[in-house]
């Protein structure tokens, strides 16, 4: 190999380390960068607030119960608006039996009934 033969693989060497360096960070944008990381204070904020969203959660044999509790409350409130409406049902079947008696009253009275 001769020295103009090195010097040419030299300086490709070279240049592309040139290249490596040209793709780097600037101290400056390195700078930008780390101002724009979260600070240790902004870090320990969150983390205490994941903290306590984590301490508010429920296992799974709470969430089961309270779910468990949850269904229970709304059985017996359907149990209890079934009632409401069968009971309801009655009552109406009744006022119409007391219509129908009243009317056949008013018919052998010889009454007319206004609406």
């Amino acid at each position: 190999m001769t020295i103009e033969n090195l010097a040419v693989v030299i300086k490709k060497d070279f240049n592309r380390i040139d290249e490596r360096f040209d793709k780097m960070v600037t101290k400056e944008e390195f700078n930008e960068r780390l101002d724009e990381m979260v600070t240790k204070e902004e870090f320990e904020v969150t983390k205490y607030e994941f903290n306590a969203r984590f301490d508010k959660m429920v296992t799974k044999e709470e969430f089961n119960k309270k779910m468990s509790d949850l269904i229970g409350t709304l059985d017996s409130f359907i149990k209890r608006v079934e009632i409401y409406y069968q009971e309801h049902l009655v009552i109406g079947e009744r006022v119409n039996r007391h219509d129908e008696w009243i009317r056949r009253i008013a018919d052998k009275l010889e009454i007319k009934l206004e609406v």
